[in-house]
Order: structure tokens, then C-alpha cells, then sequence
């Protein structure tokens, strides 16, 4: 039985949640989050839904640079590594 096709957004919410925030927080204008969740990964960059003190919020995070075969599965993780590490300096 072939298995379903790979889900990023639903990867990085279930495998990677704290850094999800961490990148809303940065880069998605919403230093008061306390949650965040994608909801969908492109070439782009990721839409998420963002709760804040003030209610949910949608907003999109694009990469730094656009990934040029959104089908290779390992394109957005490494993007998104990359967003996280920028959004938690050491």
C-alpha cells in the first residue's frame, strides 16, 4: 500500500512546535504569541495561525530565498531549520 504523500505544515507543527512559535514570534510580527501553528508551506515561505493576548491572527513568513522545487520534501525543512535558527540566536 502506498503511503500519503509528505504533510510539512503538519510535520512541523507535530515535530518542531516550539521553534513554529519562535519563528512567529520574529518573523511573523507577533512578539506576544503564545501559539502558532503552519498552515500551509509553498516555495515561498509558511502561512501560519498565530494566537496572541488579542485573538488568532493569520500571517505569512516567507524564506529568505523562494525554494526552487517545493516537491523535494527536504526544500522546506531546511528553510524552516534555517527561520528557526535565525528566530533562537545563541
Amino acid at each position: 500500500m502506498a503511503q500519503p504523500p509528505h504533510d510539512a505544515a503538519q510535520r512541523l507543527n507535530d515535530h518542531h512546535p516550539d521553534d513554529v512559535l519562535a519563528v512567529a514570534r520574529a518573523f511573523g510580527g507577533q512578539p506576544q504569541a503564545t501559539a502558532a501553528q503552519v498552515t500551509s508551506v509553498d516555495a515561498a515561505g509558511l502561512d501560519l495561525l498565530v494566537e496572541t493576548p488579542a485573538g488568532g491572527v493569520e500571517t505569512h513568513i516567507a524564506f529568505t530565498e523562494a525554494l526552487p522545487d517545493v516537491d523535494v520534501p527536504a526544500s522546506p525543512r531546511l528553510a524552516f531549520r534555517a527561520l528557526a535558527r535565525r528566530a533562537r540566536p545563541s
